[in-house]
């Protein structure tokens, strides 16, 4: 059980320092950030592991794990899986195809194909990436195609703020 709540403070941690961290600088690279980030909290974790008491002062005899290594690596592996789908998580909201789609549509009204290519700055491979989001987007309910342009549905305002929220948190 030591284990399982050092990893939970650790992980919190980490989430904490790097959304402060990307937000307060610009990063060329921020998976840097949060690979540095994130062997600061696993070092952290461990030197913690190995000075707590095993009830961290506070657990009954019946949470203690018994063997040490088991305790150690049940939580370091579980930060480490929190650990990737924070990464995934934070990538998706900010990088991804269908947030940026939903996000210029909210921040500029109707967009029609050219001007979502356009955000993106390509071609070729853009336009078969954006030939499979657009549809499952407007399959989806969260846009709608008015003439040469696409609108956003009520359902989709609520991810777009959402994306933009944490776009600005994690200044991306």
């Amino acid at each position: 059980m030591r284990g399982l709540i050092l990893c939970a403070l650790c992980f919190l941690l980490l989430v904490i320092v790097s959304a402060v961290g990307l937000k307060m600088r610009r990063w060329k690279r921020e998976y840097r950030w949060l690979l540095l980030v994130f062997a600061g909290s696993a070092s952290l974790y461990t030197l913690l592991h190995f000075l707590m008491p095993p009830d961290l002062g506070f657990l009954g005899h019946s949470l203690l794990e018994p063997s040490t290594p088991v305790d150690f690596w049940n939580g370091l592996l579980i930060m480490a899986m929190l650990f990737h789908g924070y990464w995934v998580y934070v990538y998706a909201s900010g990088f991804g195809p269908s947030s940026n789609i939903l996000v210029a549509i909210h921040e500029r009204g109707p967009q029609t194909y050219d001007e979502i290519a356009d955000l993106h700055r390509g071609s070729g491979p853009l336009d078969a990436l954006l030939a499979r989001r657009l549809p499952k987007l407007q399959e989806s309910g969260y846009i709608r195609k008015e003439g040469e342009g696409y609108v956003m549905q009520p359902p989709a305002r609520k991810y777009a703020l959402l994306v933009l929220l944490l776009n600005r948190l994690f200044n991306m």
